[in-house]
């Protein structure tokens, strides 16, 4: 099972259990080792140690017993011994009760022996002891010196030789349990130092392998990071078991990804903005240019459609004054007309009239001149109009030709009035043709009248359109003076929206992808 698949708590909890376990382990050998070492302890004071105080006192009881019936035997006081019988029984109930209690205690079969011989040996030493305190009682003292001399200070010496080696024996045996318990206090030690000493190697182990399974992906982590901040975002991390550093690790490669795909798309849309701002840019130096170019046109056409104002308003009044000249005209030859009906009716006073109608003729003659005239001023101010005149022009020659045959015809009149005194009969056919005539002059004549009043109306309705598109033109003058501020306008946002797009290009130039 790897450490990766399991949660942080688990690898944790797992840890310091094998630590705790380990811990109580020790715990418990050392307990174990205390136990054992207690009892021990509790062995050697019980039966050893009780053993060597037993005889320890009743060494001390035999020592005190010989100097005492030493003093008996060499003394010359018969009482003395009275004196010490009290001592001596207590001693000897002393003993007996030591030798008892010996009896009760557990021995080896060599302290058995040992123990055999010194109550041998005691047996001997309380006879010879008998023997002194009898010969004492007896007055025989020197048989008691000699007893003493001879027998109780051997026998003592041996008997307190015994309780010697009886003590010897019993300090050996403390002396072996103490080197049991030295033993088993050493064991105890090696072994809490050699499970303290594995306790020590796991948890290490356990440390090490804990600290690896989340320093290592940290340290990957934290080596990412790093390569983020400093604008890497090519490296990734691989994320391994099912860990929350593994999920973290899972989310910062996501993160990562994430990171990398919105810079690469902020460095694409700021390249873009970044040509287009160039292109905007170029676009509004050549509309600036352009913008430029167009309000000096516009300028020049507001000054020509002023000057071209002022010269249809001429022309609206030259037309309002030719039709009032055709209405004339039309007035003078309907007279005509009626001039030409009364000569026709009155051939015979046609001589009379002739002056008058040379007169008349001559009248006729300055009317096809000033027509003519007015003509030729209609189709010079049709060529200033020029396109939209194009057709006054037409009018302007025909009314020009109508006026250049009306002068002729005169002419013809005079010349044939001139020669009416002569030729009457032929001058009542030319009379009926200067009727005719008349009447086709009355009719060009209205027509020039009807076609100078078009004129005069047209020749308004255009004063009034050019005076709209004066107006239109100085408005769109005004306007395309505020389109080339706004163009310069638009032209330094242009510019600095250039600049922060290449900023933005700088700042995101420095991720790697």
């Amino acid at each position: 099972m790897k450490l990766n698949n399991m949660r942080l708590a688990s690898r944790l909890a797992m840890g310091f259990g094998v630590v705790l376990v380990l811990l109580a382990a020790i715990v418990l050998i050392a307990g174990m080792s205390l136990g054992r070492t207690a009892e021990s302890t509790r062995n050697m004071m019980a039966v050893p140690l009780q053993k060597e105080r037993l005889v320890s006192e009743w060494y001390m009881l035999t020592l005190v017993g010989v100097k005492r019936y030493t003093a008996i035997a060499k003394s010359t006081d018969a009482s003395l011994a009275d004196y010490f019988a009290n001592d001596v029984k207590i001693s000897t109930a002393r003993g007996n009760e030591i030798i008892k209690a010996l009896d009760g205690l557990p021995k080896s079969d060599e302290e058995k022996k040992v123990v055999d011989r010194l109550i041998e040996a005691r047996k001997v030493y309380t006879g010879t002891r008998d023997r002194i305190g009898a010969a004492k009682k007896a007055g025989n003292a020197d048989e008691a010196i000699r007893i003493l001399e001879q027998e109780f200070r051997p026998q003592a010496d041996t008997f307190l030789g015994n309780m010697v080696d009886y003590l010897k024996f019993q300090q050996k045996t403390l002396d072996e349990m103490a080197k049991e318990v030295d033993a088993a206090t050493t064991s105890a030690q090696w072994r809490i130092g050699l499970i303290g000493a594995l306790a020590l190697v796991v948890g290490a182990v356990f440390a090490w392998v804990l600290t690896r399974s989340v320093t290592v992906p940290l340290i990957r982590a934290q080596q990412m990071v790093q390569a983020v901040a400093s604008g890497d975002l090519t490296r990734s991390v691989k994320a391994e078991g099912r860990d929350e550093i593994a999920q973290m690790m899972t989310q910062l490669d996501a993160m990562r990804v994430s990171l990398q795909t919105a810079i690469s798309t902020v460095r694409d849309s700021s390249e873009n903005i970044q040509n287009a701002c160039q292109e905007v840019s170029a676009g509004n130096q050549d509309l600036s240019q352009r913008t430029e170019q167009t309000a000096g046109n516009v300028q020049q056409a507001a000054s020509a459609m002023e000057q071209l104002n002022g010269t249809v308003g001429q022309t609206a009044q030259s037309s309002r004054e030719a039709n009032q000249l055709a209405t004339n005209a039309v007035e003078v030859a309907t007279r005509g007309g009626q001039v030409v009906a009364e000569v026709v009716s009155r051939m015979q006073g046609i001589h009379g009239s002739s002056r008058k109608i040379a007169d008349i003729i001559g009248v006729i003659d300055g009317i096809a001149f000033q027509t003519n005239i007015l003509a030729l001023n209609a189709a010079v101010e049709a060529a200033r109009a020029g396109e939209q005149g194009r057709g006054f022009a037409v009018v302007a020659t025909e009314v020009r030709n109508l006026a250049g045959r009306s002068a002729a015809a005169a002419k013809e009149i005079k010349s044939l009035i001139e020669a009416s005194v002569e030729q009457v009969e032929a001058g009542t056919t030319l009379v009926n043709r200067a009727g005719d005539t008349m009447n086709e002059v009355v009719t060009a004549i209205q027509r020039v009248t009807g076609i100078v009043g078009e004129i005069s109306v047209a020749s308004a309705e255009q004063a009034d359109g050019v005076s709209q598109v004066s107006g239109a033109v100085t408005q769109m003058d005004a306007a395309t003076q505020q389109n080339a501020a706004m163009v310069e306008e638009i032209a330094a946002a242009a510019s600095s929206l250039r600049g922060q797009a290449q900023s933005l290009v700088d700042a995101v130039r420095v991720f790697r992808l």
